[in-house]
């Protein structure tokens, strides 16, 4: 799967910013709150997780980064952000996070109760990650035991906020476990066989995640190559084809590959390394395919290759399957896709989505009361990644987005009750960035510039069958963060910039 994920170079703030105080404004309908960052929205829109602009990590905090992204990748589990400013703000005010100075937190998995009254997450300062809930006004609740784990964080919690779903790591040389924190009983580990948790029913009773069918050295090296195809290391690279990863290291920060050598039937072989990148070779391995010659033994260029590198064959690079697992309270773990990965579940736990891996792209399968429907053979878009952008808490309004990369073109999809609802030209000219839990309201960002420099926020109401575009007043940017309550009846879009930020508020329903 394709993840956009930023590197962790580019987190480091280069020097110390002044963080500048919260300032509240009233300009017609909107509120605008200056000099924070948007994170969560209550489910009326009531209470906002906001924190401060301006901050960034510290340099020494990118060991914790790389060590996260290293075992827990193509997942958003590992994204620190610096906590600084990290707030509750609602009627009353802000009420701050009790954290320290200097403090991170795993800003894309934090999690909100419905109310707003609880927030989940993982934080730490000083190479620490732990996870956490806290009530406004009240101390932070450690979710897992001292010394159970060396690395944790959060992954979801339920809708009374009074369940939470989590991750740890035991040690340095573990894979993930899941565990669930409850109110009224603490800490509690799932099955082995529940290594990365993905989502939590609303009431907390169904768990879906993800199974390793691995060991930890496949996990470090899948993190591996996935950093290594994030970089692009070939895209500027004139004459440079297909590659393939064929060692590792055992610490995962060198990657020895092969290379074709565009219009010859050759191959080169290469050594990368984490922190310097190619690593020059007096004499690379090469393999040559002689006109109407057997196949080339790719099996011995690959040992040359390693070989060449530093590496044994125990160092060979082998992928990590996983199947996408559910797993329930007296009834134990269910596989719901083979060599799949999870991606999404309704608030109610009785509609699942799951990916189909091994090809590309994955096939994305719902899995509900009505048995298992392939939606890219459903859309007839097979050649298209489909992601799913919502789905209303009963399952029945799906809302999904289609990227075709080859044909370089985009498209947004929506079910009701099973059936495909086409689009009209309104709902196709919005981006989609965030739905109603009832799947009934749609927000996003408009397609089409309506002022210089500026995309509005558009929202489309299944009600109406209209769209409507919002500015945020006296803003010269464009809406980054948008983000609309779960009853979506309050917008909230945050704007970022290099001289100014701020959130607007926007109620949009009575």
């Amino acid at each position: 799967m394709l993840r956009q994920t930023l590197l962790a170079a580019a987190l480091f703030a280069a020097l110390p910013a002044a963080h500048a105080a919260e300032v509240k404004k009233t300009v017609g309908a909107v509120q605008l709150i200056e000099n924070r960052l948007l994170e969560r929205v209550s489910a009326d829109g009531s209470v906002l997780l906001v924190r401060k602009s301006g901050a960034g990590l510290e340099e020494a905090d990118g060991v914790v980064l790389n060590e996260l992204r290293l075992r827990l990748s193509e997942t958003d589990l590992w994204n620190l952000q610096p906590a600084q400013g990290l707030a509750l703000d609602g009627a009353a005010g802000e009420t701050p996070v009790p954290l320290p100075d200097g403090a991170y937190f795993t800003a894309t998995t934090t999690r909100m109760s419905a109310d707003g009254k609880f927030v989940a997450f993982g934080a730490g300062a000083n190479g620490s990650l732990d996870a956490w809930r806290w009530q406004a006004g009240g101390t932070l609740q450690r979710l897992v035991p001292e010394g159970r784990a060396w690395r944790s964080g959060v992954a979801d919690i339920s809708r009374d906020g009074r369940t939470v779903l989590g991750w740890l790591l035991p040690d340095r040389q573990s894979v993930p476990r899941t565990f669930l924190w409850t109110e009224d009983g603490g800490f509690s580990l799932l099955p082995d066989d529940m290594n990365l948790p993905f989502a939590l029913s609303a009431d907390g009773q169904r768990v879906f995640g993800t199974r390793f069918r691995g060991n930890f050295r496949q996990l470090l090296q899948r993190g591996a190559r996935e950093l290594f195809e994030q970089q692009m290391p070939f895209d500027n690279t004139e004459g440079a084809g297909d590659w393939d990863i064929v060692g590792v290291s055992a610490d995962g920060q060198r990657l020895a590959g092969h290379v074709e050598i565009k219009g010859t039937s050759r191959w080169q072989g290469f050594l990368w390394d984490e922190q310097t990148g190619f690593v020059e070779q007096a004499d690379p391995p090469m393999l040559e395919r002689q006109p109407g010659g057997e196949k080339p033994d790719f099996d011995d260029f690959a040992r040359r290759i390693r070989a060449a590198s530093g590496m044994t064959d125990a160092d060979r690079f082998t992928f990590l399957q996983t199947d996408a697992v559910s797993w329930q309270p007296g009834k134990g773990l269910d596989v719901i896709e083979a060599g799949g990965v999870p991606a999404g579940m309704s608030a109610r736990g009785d509609t699942l989505f799951a990916y189909q891996t091994g090809g590309w792209p994955p096939r994305l399968w719902q899995i509900d009361a009505g048995g298992r429907t392939d939606l890219g053979g459903k859309l007839n878009v097979r050649n298209s990644y489909l992601r799913l952008l919502s789905v209303s808490d009963d399952g029945s309004r799906v809302w999904l987005r289609g990227d075709d990369y080859e044909a370089m073109s985009s498209g947004t999809y929506f079910f009701r009750d099973g059936k495909r609802v086409p689009l009209g030209k309104v709902q196709a000219a919005i981006s989609p960035v965030s739905v109603s839990a009832d799947g009934r309201t749609l927000a996003g960002i408009g397609a089409t510039e309506t002022r210089p420099q500026r995309y509005p926020a558009m929202v489309w109401s299944e009600a109406t069958g209209r769209d409507t575009a919002y500015h945020c007043p006296g803003d010269s940017m464009g809406s980054g963060t948008l983000v609309l309550s779960g009853d979506g009846k309050v917008l909230a879009t945050g704007q970022s910039g290099t001289k100014r930020s701020v959130i607007c508020l926007r109620r949009i329903a009575p």
